[in-house]
């Protein structure tokens, strides 16, 4: 019985996020604060740290929620560097008739675009589909976004995936040769990031239009509370902060100090 498009019946959902040794100490952080929820609202925790593919990590969450699926009629995928820090609502809420996939829409200095750091997934033919056209987009394997932006593309918003296959090409080759992020932070110290990402804007690249690959009348876009980016898009009510892009150290730093506000230190 469904009455005003909301689902009274509790199915069955679990939360899970991804983090191997290189992110233990904030995933540790990350889990402490999705237990406390869990616990709040009888919700399953589910933690898993075996790399399932040869690729980068980011893109387990993507098999990791479809074996989730195969137990749970919701799974909420929350990203290692994410923490909630409110405890008095139920992702439940949000669950509406119809809807197979639930993800915010973030806008940052005029750029809008899904964000997956944190997310819900619905058990259905439609969102199997999906997932499956979020792996197959290989041409982003090695992009940074990572699995994110697959999802920005399939979604419609691939303008904000910067697309640049030379860049793709390069961070490939550096992610292969396993200096990736000793690249990464060497350009951020020395502030020569902005410079090399302006001289990849400028090589000539094919512009993206804004092109959906499916319906998007399963997604539900959900109040950016749950995916609040401290310091770049601000929400007053956020119930997960969530860090991206950000050195390691700074990350570890800001959870560190929201678990201990949270009362969970």
């Amino acid at each position: 019985m469904v009455a005003n498009s909301k689902i009274n019946k509790k199915p069955s959902i679990c939360i899970t996020t991804y983090y191997d040794e290189a992110f233990e100490e904030i995933g540790e952080l990350c889990l402490k604060s999705a237990k406390k929820y869990g616990q709040k609202f009888d919700i399953d925790v589910v933690k898993y740290s075996k790399n399932l593919s040869n690729r980068p990590p980011a893109w387990n969450k993507i098999l990791v929620v479809k074996e989730l699926l195969q137990k749970y009629d919701f799974v909420v995928w929350i990203d290692a560097d994410a923490v909630f820090v409110r405890f008095d609502k139920d992702i439940r809420d949000e669950i509406e008739k119809g809807k197979d996939f639930y993800i915010c829409l973030i806008d940052f200095k005029n750029r809008v675009a899904p964000n997956s750091g944190f997310f819900i997934v619905r058990k259905s033919a439609w969102s199997l589909n999906f997932l499956d056209k979020v792996w197959n987009k290989k041409e982003y394997i090695y992009h940074n976004y990572w699995e994110n932006a697959a999802i920005i593309d399939i979604l419609g918003y691939k303008k904000a995936t910067n697309y640049n296959k030379y860049r793709l090409f390069l961070n490939g080759l550096l992610y292969k040769l396993k200096v990736k992020n000793f690249v990464t932070n060497f350009l951020r110290k020395t502030h020569l990031n902005t410079l090399s990402s302006k001289f990849f804007r400028d090589l000539p690249e094919k512009k993206a239009g804004k092109k959906k690959e499916l319906s998007l009348a399963k997604v539900k876009w959900i109040n950016s509370n749950w995916n609040n980016l401290p310091g770049r898009v601000e929400s007053k009510k956020a119930i997960v902060n969530h860090y991206p892009s950000k050195p390691f150290n700074e990350r570890l730093k800001k959870m560190t100090e929201d678990v201990k506000k949270a009362g969970l230190s």
